[in-house]
């Protein structure tokens, strides 16, 4: 997920960010397994392996203690959507496309309102374009929020 999906949710649940600094990009990596790791370490050696063949795009982590935290961290994620019709009326769409386009096709939109003439310019600044989905299956979920509908009941 984005930066600008992670600013959404924390203004508009009124939450605190779980990191020390922002950056441009989070990521949720969830390990599950039915194996005790005494028994199959190969597991954890995955997990491990994977962690350092991506160390050098990796800038901060959070490893959960407990349940409790594990859901906080999870709820930024899933609240996305809902941050965004809190915000206002939200365009929703499904892209799948390779994960290097991601932010790509974000920040093509963006450029896109920026040269609208159909807004004005403080319109185009109060618009939220925010990306976040499955990287592992390379669905997007672009969302352009444009506020004034205000009906929370959504």
């Amino acid at each position: 997920m984005d930066r600008t999906s992670m600013d959404v949710v924390l203004s508009q649940f009124d939450k605190t960010d779980v990191f020390d600094q922002s950056y441009p990009y989070y990521s949720i990596i969830e390990v599950a397994s039915n194996n005790d790791p005494e028994v199959v370490p190969e597991d954890s050696e995955r997990l491990l392996e994977f962690l350092a063949s991506i160390e050098d795009h990796i800038h901060d982590g959070i490893v959960p203690r407990g349940e409790t935290q594990a859901k906080e961290i999870w709820d930024l994620r899933e609240n996305v959507a809902n941050a965004c019709i809190r915000y206002g009326y939200c365009l929703k769409y499904d892209v799948s496309l390779n994960t290097k386009d991601f932010n790509k096709i974000v920040e093509e939109t963006r450029k896109v309102i920026s040269n609208s003439s159909e807004f004005t310019d403080s319109e185009k600044q109060s618009i939220i374009t925010n990306g976040y989905g499955h990287i592992g299956d390379g669905n997007l979920h672009l969302n352009i929020t444009i506020p004034g509908f205000d009906d929370h009941d959504l």
